[in-house]
């Protein structure tokens, strides 16, 4: 399975808005997780709508690599940390965590 990489969004009328960093982690002493080191949240006007994507979008790379479970590294911002919390996460030091399902069998 791919090891890592990075997913840009873009708006509509054209300027990027959105950044997550993520690594597929497959250490031996946890469920497989997406690791995302990197998730940044550019649009000043609806940031909702963008964070809401960009989970989504962390969700679908995580259930694509047959990971269990995604976190999601965050230095600050309240407003992230709720949209994260909405979104079904859990505090965890510096992550937000949230169990996605099993894993599932890689190929």
């Amino acid at each position: 399975p791919e090891p890592a990489g990075l997913l840009c969004f873009r708006a509509v009328d054209g300027p990027y808005c959105g950044l997550l960093m993520y690594r597929n982690d497959r250490e031996p002493w946890h469920e497989p997780r997406l690791s995302v080191e990197l998730f940044v949240v550019l649009d000043i006007v609806d940031t909702g709508g963008v964070t809401d994507a960009l989970i989504g979008a962390a969700e679908a790379k995580a259930a694509a690599l047959a990971c269990a479970v995604v976190q999601i590294r965050i230095e600050r911002g309240a407003a992230l940390v709720g949209g994260l919390c909405a979104a079904g996460y859990r505090p965890t030091g510096e992550l937000m965590t949230k169990e996605i399902g099993p894993a599932g069998p890689t190929n």
